[in-house]
């Protein structure tokens, strides 16, 4: 039996959203035991070298070759440690149903702010959706 390419990509994210889901439940039960750092470094080292692995069998490993690529880069680094810092801080302190609402609501935000902040033209559908979506989240959290 043949598998599509769809069929692939959707049993993929599926295995990602599980491997999400039981990580953060690990970060939720090591609460106060180990420090939230030592987790950051730890979670990122195990990524790091999975991700490093399946670029490297996929053929997909290539090096910034320019200075100002590894700059960029660099900055990016900075802030996926800053963001996933406060993702783990906000897993450890908050109910995860309060946490993945919030985290569902990131590409909202970003389209949201591709609007306001660069202009990007989006249609009424698209706003009503956010505007949906924000209701929502704020259905879940209950501020």
């Amino acid at each position: 039996m043949t598998v599509s390419d769809t069929t692939k990509g959707a049993l993929f994210m599926v295995a990602a959203m599980a491997c999400f889901t039981t990580n953060d439940a690990f970060v939720k039960a090591i609460e106060g035991e180990v420090p939230l750092f030592q987790v950051l470094f730890l979670r990122g080292a195990g990524s790091c070298l999975v991700m490093l692995a399946l670029a490297r069998v996929m053929g997909g490993l290539r090096w910034p070759r320019g200075r100002r690529d590894r700059r960029i880069l660099s900055y990016r680094a900075v802030v996926e440690v800053l963001g996933t810092w406060s993702y783990l801080t906000a897993i450890v302190n908050m109910p995860f149903a309060n946490a993945y609402a919030i985290q569902q609501a990131l590409p909202l935000v970003v389209t949201l702010a591709g609007a306001l902040v660069f202009g990007e033209v989006i249609g009424w559908r698209r706003i009503t959706a956010i505007l949906v979506g924000f209701a929502g989240v704020m259905l879940i959290v209950r501020p």
